[in-house]
């Protein structure tokens, strides 16, 4: 039982903490080109994982206020993964 319990909780913070994370690790600047690469996909897997996790919480059956919640850190990792195909092929968003 405890093991679940931190599942759960392993996926509450990712779904809702994930993308405000992976937009403040792209505010890092690397010195070197494979750096900043490296932490171009480390920023893109955590924020497809964030996105993911706070789609399965928004269509879940869970209180309005994590709903909303949510959705927030949905738009942020949406616009992490944007931030990061924009870094990696230089066209706009």
């Amino acid at each position: 039982m405890k093991s679940l319990a931190s599942l759960v909780v392993l996926l509450l913070f990712f779904g809702l903490f994930g993308g405000p994370i992976s937009i403040s690790l792209l505010r890092a600047n690397p010195r070197g080109a494979f750096a900043r690469r490296l932490r171009d996909i480390f920023v893109g897997f955590f924020a497809l994982i964030s996105a993911s996790m706070a789609f399965m919480l928004l269509i879940a059956e869970v209180s309005p206020l994590l709903k909303i919640v949510s959705i927030f850190g949905l738009c942020s990792a949406c616009y992490a993964i944007l931030k990061v195909r924009k870094n990696f092929t230089g066209k706009p968003l």
